[in-house]
């Protein structure tokens, strides 16, 4: 698809559809070869502002911009068997740890990590029969 006519506002890029009724607001990660759709809006709508969604506090991101350094090494989608077998032995640390208590603040993690792992295991892992 050939989108003849964007326009870069701030951090995006705006495309306008349809003869200029409809606005698909997106970022655009090159190197990841990535497209990420913020939003799809009409014309009126976009001048209004609407359908934007509320934007997370400032206070929010700084923190985590600060803690997110830390973390990327640990938690990533994984592209590559040795992503996978990262996540895969952190995953399993942290059962060991956490278990069954499902209150642990580590919980939540172990949700995230087995849904990082279980999309891998989609694409590249073949089903045993």
């Amino acid at each position: 698809m050939v989108l003849p006519s964007a326009d870069q506002v701030g951090r995006l890029t705006v495309f306008n559809l349809g003869g200029n009724t409809t606005r698909l607001v997106a970022a655009i990660h090159y190197n990841r070869q990535k497209v990420y759709i913020r939003a799809i809006l009409t014309h009126e709508e976009y001048d209004k502002g609407n359908g934007r969604g509320k934007p997370m506090p400032t206070s929010e991101l700084e923190r985590i911009e600060q803690v997110w350094p830390d973390l990327a090494n640990l938690l990533f989608v994984p592209h590559t068997d040795s992503d996978y077998q990262q996540l895969v032995a952190l995953l399993d640390s942290l059962i060991d740890r956490v278990g069954e208590d499902e209150t642990n603040p580590l919980a939540s993690l172990m949700e995230v990590l087995g849904a990082l792992i279980e999309r891998y295991e989609d694409e590249h892992v073949p089903e045993l029969t």
